[in-house]
């Protein structure tokens, strides 16, 4: 706060160094040199005690209790001390109150002013003598606490001390607030725990939704994000939009069976699901209904129904008229134009054919993630007869427009201030990948958005394991040898007595240590599977630039593929957002490219192919249309996340030789013009260069 007072001199400046006041006698006091003697002593109290708490810290007291009614978040803050500014300032106790929706800081405002003996006649001087008695003195700079919330007041200075969210209180520290013992704490446990886990609660469900949104709650608990505590007391609800992404599907052919009967109700079972929007339905249904002769002989009559596929009959009374003789069906009309027998101008005839039927989603019944049901039959609306029943027609097709919801996988974090995020992942069609938790945030669990009854909540995030549980956990690991050292004898016994199992040798094939060890190995076992092994060749490929596929390199060059034969799809689909929207950059700086910029490999001594072949992604996903677990292995797809088993037979320990020795490119651009390269070192090596 900047002082404006009349005669007030304070000339402390930090900058300036200086250490003491050196008073020399007969030399004048001046009142400047009091006022720094309080600057001086604040600045190097407040250095010292900053390093011990932060601003807004709790000493003492100050609890806060929050109770939400309706739209309406009731605040009670408790009186107490709290550290600001090198200083342990009371507060009063206040109630207050804000929006329940949203995030709102909760805090102390510090209302300072000066405060002379025109304000407070008590700071005059109580001297008797009558030379000085009431005389005004020095001034005071008068500080105030108040509890509010950011942006209540309009003048004072805000310092945060809770967090409320939703209308819960969420980082709460029990006081004493020291920072400098949690920041000793929150080092030691990211050295030794790695400062990212949940010791308690904080498991995530599922609430009914509301409207367009996903309703989701996480319990109360104690966690560690990046060695910082986080608690919270009361269960939090948090919402995301209910939102997939949607992928169309066009004319899905689905017969209605040849043993369907006339007219009845058929159930359609779609190809993929869920099924978020029926675009359409195009059936072929059956009608009969009266019709009038147009007025003019050997004309036209125009149907009322739509495209027609077939006319079966023309009759008018015990008359029946005979197609390509009498009448001809041209482009949805009856065409009297070949000169034959026809009804009389102005009568009434009888006409039966099948038309093409478009239903809406809301013309279907029985509508589920997984398809719908069509209505048998329906009224609809004629020109003579005011409603005619049209019946769906067995052993014809019916094409189906919708659109289903691609699964996703998304993942609930928390950051070092107790705030949820959603990470949202990326939509596939099959086998969608979690997304990693952000650094510097904790992951809790993932939502296996399945759009349907199969969506699910996995809590899934590091948990602290208790002392306890490690026991417990001991000692099933002593059973489990126990377990294998009996079943070795068992196993000893049998391979004695071989005729005991008359020959038969069985293998579970849970891991290798069944099969001969001198023998080369091909066939790989995981899983529980034999199967076939891949051998693998790692090829490192430099392109210059962005570079198109040769489609060549799919098909044999010697086939000769047809105009409307297809021998390369992409079905995924990419979307593209603009970096920088606005234009708004500064001159870039010279960039240094190295390819390849990474160099991963793995070194195999075996003869066997099973280590090589569990290097291939394989993972276990659910299949939302049949909810069945189905095991795909993937060897063009790069994944974050990987699975390795380990069998341990024998462990030798070696001194690396050296690392691999690869060939790297480096190229140096974005210099501006006189700018000359005088050397060029990688890892301290001078490596040589060519300008271009």
């Amino acid at each position: 706060m900047t002082i404006e007072l009349e005669r007030y001199y304070d000339r402390f400046d930090p900058d300036k160094g200086y250490e003491r006041h050196l008073f020399r006698s007969g030399n004048p006091l001046q009142s400047a040199e009091l006022n720094e003697l309080q600057s001086a002593f604040d600045y190097r109290l407040t250095g010292v005690a900053d390093v011990l708490f932060n601003d807004g810290a709790v000493l003492s007291g100050s609890d806060c209790i929050t109770a939400v009614t309706g739209e309406t978040c009731s605040c009670h803050c408790l009186g107490g001390a709290i550290y600001i500014r090198g200083a342990a300032r009371g507060v009063l106790e206040r109630t207050f109150s804000f929006a329940a929706a949203g995030r709102f800081d909760v805090g102390v405002y510090l209302h300072e002013q000066v405060v002379t003996e025109l304000d407070d006649p008590g700071l005059r001087d109580p001297a008797v003598s009558p030379l000085n008695n009431q005389e005004p003195g020095a001034a005071r700079l008068e500080s105030m606490l108040t509890w509010g919330y950011r942006g209540e007041f309009a003048t004072g200075a805000f310092y945060a001390v809770y967090v409320v969210e939703d209308g819960v209180l969420i980082g709460r520290t029990p006081p004493p607030d020291v920072d400098a013992i949690n920041q000793a704490i929150s080092r030691y446990d990211r050295q030794s725990a790695g400062g990212y886990y949940v010791s308690s609660g904080f498991k995530v469900s599922r609430l009914a939704d509301s409207g367009t949104n996903q309703v989701y709650s996480m319990s109360e608990g104690v966690a560690r994000v990046g060695g910082n505590e986080i608690i919270r007391n009361f269960a939090t609800r948090f919402t995301l939009p209910n939102v997939p992404d949607l992928r169309s599907v066009s004319l899905e052919a689905h017969p209605i069976p040849d043993t369907a009967v006339l007219g009845e109700d058929h159930a359609l079972t779609l190809n993929y699901a869920p099924v978020w929007v029926i675009t359409g339905c195009s059936v072929v249904r059956r009608v009969t209904h009266n019709w009038v002769r147009g007025p003019v002989a050997g004309t036209a009559d125009l149907l009322p129904l739509v495209p027609v596929i077939t006319l079966l009959s023309v009759t008018q009374g015990a008359t029946t008229y005979v197609a390509t003789t009498d009448f001809v069906l041209d482009d949805d009309e009856i065409d009297w134009s070949p000169g034959g027998a026809e009804p009389s101008p102005g009568s009434t005839y009888a006409v039966t054919y099948e038309y093409t039927d478009t239903l809406a989603q809301g013309d279907l019944l029985a509508i589920t993630e997984t398809g719908f049901t069509v209505p048998g039959t329906v009224s609809v609306e004629g020109q003579v007869a005011v409603y005619v029943d049209a019946e769906l027609v067995p052993d014809t097709p019916c094409y189906t427009f919708y659109s289903w919801a691609l699964p996703r996988i998304d993942r609930v974090c928390m950051t070092n201030t107790g705030a949820i995020v959603v990470v949202l992942g990326i939509a596939r069609r099959q086998r969608p990948y979690a997304p990693k938790a952000p650094s510097g945030m904790l992951g809790i669990g993932v939502l296996n958005q399945w759009w349907g009854a199969s969506s699910s909540v996995a809590n899934n995030g590091v948990r602290l394991v208790p002392m306890d549980e490690l026991f417990r956990i001991n000692r099933r690991i002593e059973t489990l040898f126990a377990l294998v050292a009996e079943e070795r004898l068992a196993l000893n016994l049998t391979q004695r007595d071989a005729t005991a199992k008359k020959g038969v040798f069985t293998d579970p094939f849970l891991d290798d240590d069944m099969r001969d060890q001198g023998i080369e190995q091909d066939a790989p076992i995981f899983r529980g599977l034999l199967t076939l092994g891949i051998s693998t060749v790692v090829h490192s490929v430099s392109l210059a630039d962005n570079a198109t596929l040769d489609a060549r390199v799919l098909v044999d060059e010697t086939v000769t593929v047809g105009p409307d034969e297809l021998y390369l799809d992409q079905s995924l689909r990419t979307s593209a957002m603009r970096v920088n929207p606005y234009d708004s950059f500064t001159p870039l700086p010279g960039v240094a490219r190295l390819s390849p910029a990474t160099d991963y490999w793995t070194d195999f001594d075996t003869n066997w192919l099973s280590p090589i072949t569990r290097q291939f992604d394989e993972t276990i996903w659910l299949d939302p249309i049949t909810s069945m677990n189905q095991a795909h292995i993937d060897v063009i797809s790069v994944t974050t996340e990987t699975e390795s088993d380990v069998e341990l037979v024998g462990i030798r320990y070696i001194d690396l030789a050296e690392l691999r020795q690869i060939e790297v490119l480096f190229r140096l651009e974005g210099f501006g013009s006189g700018e000359l390269l005088n050397a060029v070192r990688f890892d301290g090596v001078s490596v040589p260069f060519t300008e271009q």
